[in-house]
Formats: C-alpha cells, sequence, structure tokens
C-alpha cells in the first residue's frame, strides 16, 4: 500500500453548474416545488377548486350552528356530523362525501317542510304561523341555493380526471380562482 493520501481532483466550476442544470432538468417531472411550479390549470379546474371552497364555507356555517344548538338538544349531533362529512368532501374533493351531504341537506329541508305542514293542518289558529311559514320559506331558499352548489360541486369532480383530482388534492393555494356562489 501507498502512504498517499486519495485527493479530489480539481474541477471547473462551470461544469459543475451546467450539470447540476441538467440534473434538475432530468428530474423536474419527478420533483416538483409546488410553491414555485407555474402549470397550466384548466377553468373546469378552477371552477371545481372554487366550488369546494364555497362548499367548506356553507358547511363550516351548518358546523357552527350545530354547535350551538348541541347544547340545547343532543340529537343536532346528527347534523353536526354531516356538516363535518360535507366540509371533508370540499377539502379532499371526495364525491360520495359531498353527495352524502347533498342528500342531507334535501333532507333535512324536506324535513323542515313537512313539520310546518303537519303544523300547520293541525292548528286551530292558521295565523299564528305566518311569521313561520315565511322563516321556513327563506330558510328553505337558502337550503335549495346551498344544495344547488353542492350538485355543482359533485358535478365538476365528474368533469375533470383522477389525476387532476390528484393534483388539486395537494394543491393547498390555487391563485385566480372565486369563490362560486351562484
Amino acid at each position: 500500500m501507498s502512504d498517499q493520501v486519495p485527493t479530489a481532483v480539481p474541477v471547473n466550476v462551470d461544469d459543475v453548474d451546467n450539470r447540476c442544470e441538467i440534473l434538475e432538468a432530468s428530474r423536474a417531472d419527478i420533483y416538483v416545488d409546488a410553491s414555485t411550479a407555474s402549470i397550466h390549470v384548466s377553468e373546469d379546474i378552477i371552477v371545481c377548486y372554487s366550488l369546494a371552497t364555497s362548499v367548506r364555507y356553507f358547511a363550516i356555517v351548518d358546523l357552527v350552528f350545530s354547535i350551538v344548538y348541541v347544547f340545547f338538544n343532543t340529537y343536532f349531533i346528527i347534523p353536526l356530523v354531516f356538516a363535518v362529512v360535507g366540509y371533508l368532501g370540499g377539502k379532499h374533493y371526495s364525491r360520495v362525501c359531498a353527495l352524502i351531504y347533498l342528500v342531507f341537506i334535501l333532507i333535512t329541508n324536506a324535513f323542515r317542510v313537512g313539520v310546518l305542514v303537519n303544523d300547520y293542518s293541525q292548528s286551530p289558529d292558521k295565523n299564528t304561523y305566518l311569521g313561520s311559514i315565511i322563516w321556513v320559506g327563506v330558510c328553505g331558499l337558502i337550503e335549495l341555493w346551498v344544495a344547488k352548489i353542492v350538485y355543482h360541486f359533485c358535478v365538476s369532480m365528474g368533469k375533470i380526471s383522477r389525476t387532476e383530482l390528484q393534483d388539486l388534492r395537494m394543491i393547498d393555494r390555487l391563485e385566480g380562482y372565486r369563490v362560486i356562489m351562484w
């Protein structure tokens, strides 16, 4: 064995920079920095992202009201669970969770109208129900509006591919979107 210690070969700095650029270019499809990446986002993806944000907002409102109602009656834990399911559907782009939330909204609306009609038909004094009729009508219209947005969210998830859905699940914030409230 020799007594010499192995040493490194002298390297030109320009060669190192070129090799790093080539290495970065060859691995660009594997590792993408989401904060600096500029990818093409279709209109369908923007609509789906916007609707998901709207669904999350509506589910949060349902969640807050359900938490308040739980203090008065423990049966309101059921709407609380469905509000969480709706939020998770919007957050994780889950069509199943969004459909469950949509069905819950429609059943709640039908139940509310059914209870009002039943109480109104059995009451001898029909004049006392005017405020309730107006309140149920306004709440019913708002719930139908929310149901329409959740339905459009479910439809928009069907318009984009599975890979685009996976990409949406990984994106924290998408620039150039709007919250859809129509």
